[in-house]
């Protein structure tokens, strides 16, 4: 049996994108592509992977934004490589190439490993899962994606939101997200990924932030800290390292620095703690 990809053109009606696709591209990016393909014309457009699904029609591995933006300048027929792959390897190859090209979604990522999962919607084990994918992330990669599960539904829908207003991506890594899903308060995850966003920190300078006992140790809830709201509403934080000092309202979870100016201290509101604290 010959098992050559075979090249052909066909009807663009026939070809549709698989559900599995992780890969994003900006409306920029988008527009850029429309631009190139429309310049070189139809006949010439890079052949999309598929494979021939059992009704006759295409069933895209690699190439989804060449097919969408084909639609959108209105052509009929668009060149195809047909692979002679089954369905579940379509899954593994899309995944395989569009992670390859560093432009994967976080949260599609995410959903698509938890259907894999046995503690999700699935029946592989974390090393299963890593094996399937083995030509791009290791066991103790899937356990940090699937970490993504303890993810508030604010936060999710925040960042879905976010997909839609920044041209269908997140502004935020999955190293980013798996940062936040560290942290146990819902209200707490929010707060980080909104000022996250604000600061464009780096996700390492999110991970030393929550690691290091900054905003997260400062605003969680302690016997000592609820007596202090409790008596006061507010205290001084003192950085050890930096030497600056912090004013703390422990009922609005709000950290403002004391920044000295000509005759007079200003208070200016910070998503993090630098540094060790000490309470003043």
């Amino acid at each position: 049996m010959d098992s050559r990809p075979e090249i052909k053109l066909v009807d663009i009606n026939l070809v549709k994108p698989n559900p599995w696709n992780c890969n994003v591209m900006s409306s920029e990016e988008f527009q850029s592509l429309l631009v190139g393909m429309s310049k070189i014309g139809e006949g010439n457009l890079p052949p999309i992977l598929c494979r021939r699904d059992g009704d006759g029609t295409y069933e895209i591995i690699d190439g989804e934004h060449r097919y969408k933006a084909a639609k959108v300048l209105g052509w009929r027929r668009i060149p195809v490589i047909v692979a002679k792959i089954g369905k579940e390897d379509v899954k593994v190859q899309s995944l395989i190439l569009n992670y390859s090209k560093g432009r994967i979604d976080p949260l599609k990522l995410f959903d698509l490993l938890y259907k894999e999962w046995e503690g999700g919607e699935g029946r592989l084990t974390t090393r299963q899962i890593a094996e399937k994918y083995g030509r791009i992330f290791d066991q103790s990669w899937v356990v940090k994606i699937l970490s993504l599960r303890h993810l508030s539904p604010k936060v999710r829908k925040f960042l879905e939101l976010q997909r839609e207003v920044n041209g269908g991506r997140i502004p935020l890594s999955l190293k980013h997200l798996i940062a936040i899903a560290k942290v146990e308060d819902e209200e707490l995850q929010l707060k980080l990924t909104k000022a996250a966003i604000e600061t464009k920190v780096s996700a390492e300078g999110l991970e030393k932030a929550i690691a290091s006992r900054r905003f997260i140790k400062a605003i969680r809830e302690s016997s000592r800290e609820r007596k202090r709201e409790e008596c006061v509403g507010e205290s001084y934080i003192k950085c050890t390292e930096c030497g600056k000092t912090y004013l703390v309202n422990w009922k609005r979870h709000k950290i403002y620095e004391l920044r000295n100016m000509p005759g007079f201290t200003k208070l200016v509101e910070v998503p993090f703690f630098p540094c060790a604290e000490e309470v003043m």
